[in-house]
């Protein structure tokens, strides 16, 4: 039968301990906190500092409790870390990680430089190949806009408007990012314009084709029209 444990880090120095739960090997857990621990990265701001002023060698870990009943688990680490007080290592005073992780973040924001830092580290890690690169495939592309069929964006409100242009003011526009932005969404609608060809020569308006797919009218007429005058060129040259 599958148990739980509760456990804490106690730190000798201060007294102060850090009281989690898991379902796995005590070692495994413990294991995954001083590993976080040693490399800066652990969540619990307290808990780091700690770890960081007093050292590895000033911290006991140990089995505080074994929970038989997996559906009482979270409550009896909550017992637990209300029984702490004060001492208390963990980010917030709740059980549940979701939970903390919510209550944590409440009202907090992002400034520039760490949302900055973020956007680099992973750049490097997709560099490295540590961490993939979000692609879309041609078949999620094809399902994205099946969903959004029919779909239209409600209307921006002038205060939404002012809030967007004062966020973009003074911000340095990226060459590359504007081609590369240029560029996905010039091959996004080149993968669509065969459909709205074969929608034309069946007799559909553009109007009935906006109202079929989602796409904006303007968007597939001139579309529309810019690869009818290619293949009009192409074949001009060809009898040439």
């Amino acid at each position: 039968m599958r148990t739980g444990k509760i456990y804490q880090f106690t730190c000798t120095e201060n007294g102060k301990r850090y009281v989690g739960s898991t379902v796995r090997s005590e070692k495994q857990r413990r294991s995954e906190h001083l590993h976080l621990l040693r490399n800066g990265k652990h969540h619990s701001r307290h808990f780091q500092r700690c770890f960081d002023k007093y050292g590895e060698e000033s911290f006991v870990f140990e089995v505080i409790e074994i929970v038989d009943d997996l559906n009482f688990m979270l409550c009896r680490e909550q017992f637990h870390i209300w029984r702490v007080g004060p001492g208390l290592l963990n980010a917030v005073d709740v059980s549940d990680s979701a939970l903390a992780a919510a209550k944590a973040n409440t009202g907090r924001v992002q400034g520039r430089e760490e949302r900055l830092a973020r956007s680099l580290s992973q750049r490097e890690a997709i560099a490295k190949g540590t961490r993939k690169k979000n692609e879309w495939s041609k078949e999620q592309r094809l399902a994205h806009s099946e969903r959004l069929t029919g779909r239209f964006m409600p209307p921006v409100s002038d205060k939404t408007r002012q809030n967007i242009s004062k966020a973009l003011c003074g911000r340095p526009v990226s060459i590359n990012g504007v081609k590369a932005s240029v560029a996905a969404r010039t091959s996004f609608i080149n993968e669509e314009v065969s459909l709205w060809l074969k929608m034309r020569e069946s007799g559909m308006s553009y109007r009935q084709i906006e109202k079929e797919t989602g796409r904006s009218r303007d968007v597939v007429s001139r579309e529309c029209k810019r690869v009818r005058e290619h293949e009009s060129r192409a074949s001009c040259a060809t009898e040439r």
